[in-house]
């Protein structure tokens, strides 16, 4: 019989009694080494290296809450966000940012970005050599003006290594703006729903020529510059087959773009009703999730990513006690910030209503906004927890009753993958369901096979 157990400060393997390397686990004959999962196995235990993964045992977490704020941040960032401003050219049905947009600040001048690169040197901040800078609106080309002054200074503030990024509706994008980002090595990200669209605006920008060739042109340079920009999807009830989706881009725009999707609709404090995931969604969402990971390895990053870490959670059978967050903005490390030197709990906040802090008095910073998962009421017994991590920290728990059956929908598919990875089998049927299902109206399905019968 082989027993091992890894140590997550060495990087090692216990096996049998013998401290191993990870590289010498996988040339020992008593073990398999299995690529996907990156994993071990043997007749009759899993081993999966959680270092890869990036993944640590965790103590047990204080909940954070109003009453018990996050205090401080780094003064050195792995991540930084800026927002440019809350004004934007499209009025997304599930936007957090909507509600804010009586916010939206006047175009920053070359004065004012001075001035906030001068209090960000002055705070003492540095960023970790591979940062990364994300560059939000609102609709950040609405800024088009404050990003010709500001993007070459971080350039040339940070270096080249770190990463800069942008995320865009794109349909202001022109020839012009689109080399001053491929200059300074700017990735983009355009936001679009593919079959989902509608819930974005009345108008495709995929189906106007213009702007067509305008993206394609970026797509070009922005590949051969090494900065390939994506199309990024955010998942409701209009787009939840992942195929259907990736084929929506390779047919109407490229077969060799990028695609990448952040979870469900869930962020926001109302969500709308268009955009919540429907029961025959929902199954649709699982199984193209299971058939994505299992026929075509690789080829989807960011949900691999997340069943990997799962996989991780399970095998180790790590107590769901030290999950502290599901968005890293509670990270120490993880700073948001607008143009005018105010802390924001998150990017998609007016400083208005969730300034955590200043610039200019950083050791000052207190974050009442975020509640730890500990403190919802549905958390704690939900199944999906693991993959969950709780949703999004920084709304309401009227808002997180709401958005709660888009992110089971999208963490269940979640689950059923890592699950069938770990076992090689498929599960059928959950009971009893989760208790905020049951009060919905709408009960998100667990009980129903696949079209095949599967």
């Amino acid at each position: 019989m082989v027993q091992y157990e890894f140590c997550t400060k060495t990087h090692q393997v216990m096996l049998n009694g013998v401290r191993q390397s990870f590289e010498e686990c996988k040339k020992d004959p008593r073990l398999s080494y299995h690529e996907p999962v990156m994993a071990f196995a043997s007749k009759d235990k899993t081993f999966r290296d959680a270092n890869i993964q990036g993944y640590s045992l965790q103590p047990e977490i204080t909940p954070y809450s109003q009453e018990n704020p996050l205090i401080g941040k780094s003064r050195t960032i792995s991540k930084l966000s800026i927002q440019l401003g809350l004004a934007c050219n499209y009025q997304c049905k599930y936007c957090l940012q909507a509600q804010n947009r009586a916010d939206a600040i006047k175009v920053p001048s070359r004065e004012e970005i001075d001035a906030f690169l001068l209090k960000f040197r002055e705070a003492g901040i540095h960023l970790d050599p591979n940062a990364m800078v994300d560059l939000w609106g609102g609709e950040p080309l609405v800024y088009w003006k404050a990003l010709k002054s500001l993007v070459p200074q971080l350039r040339a503030m940070f270096g080249e290594k770190i990463r800069l990024s942008l995320f865009t509706n794109g349909v202001l994008l022109t020839d012009e703006i689109t080399d001053f980002l491929i200059k300074y090595h700017v990735q983009v990200h355009i936001s679009h729903d593919g079959p989902g669209f509608a819930l974005r605006d009345k108008t495709n920008p995929l189906f106007d020529k213009e702007t067509k060739e305008k993206w394609l042109n970026l797509h070009e340079k922005s590949r051969l510059a090494g900065v390939p920009m994506s199309f990024f999807a955010v998942l409701h009830q209009g787009n939840c087959d992942l195929f259907e989706l990736r084929g929506y881009f390779d047919k109407y725009f490229s077969p060799h773009v990028h695609l990448d999707f952040g979870g469900a609709a869930s962020e926001t404090e109302n969500l709308h009703e268009e955009s919540i995931i429907d029961e025959e969604q929902a199954n649709v969402l699982r199984w193209s999730m299971l058939r994505a990971v299992v026929t075509e390895p690789g080829k989807w990053p960011g949900l691999e990513r997340r069943v990997f870490n799962l996989m991780g959670r399970l095998v180790h059978q790590i107590p769901p006690g030290g999950i502290r967050y599901h968005c890293n903005a509670v990270d120490e490390s993880v700073l948001c910030v607008d143009i005018q030197g105010n802390i924001l709990s998150c990017q998609n906040r007016s400083a208005s209503t969730h300034k955590i802090g200043s610039l200019t008095e950083y050791g000052a910073i207190k974050n009442p906004f975020f509640t730890h998962w500990k403190l919802r009421p549905d958390c704690a017994d939900c199944l999906v927890l693991g993959a969950c991590k709780g949703g999004c920290p920084d709304i309401s728990d009227q808002a997180m009753a709401r958005c709660c059956v888009n992110d089971w929908a999208f963490h269940y598919g979640v689950f059923t993958v890592a699950w069938f990875l770990l076992t090689g089998t498929i599960i059928q049927r959950i009971d009893p369901l989760p208790k905020f299902l049951l009060r919905r109206q709408k009960v998100v399905p667990i009980h129903k096979e696949n079209e095949k019968g599967e």
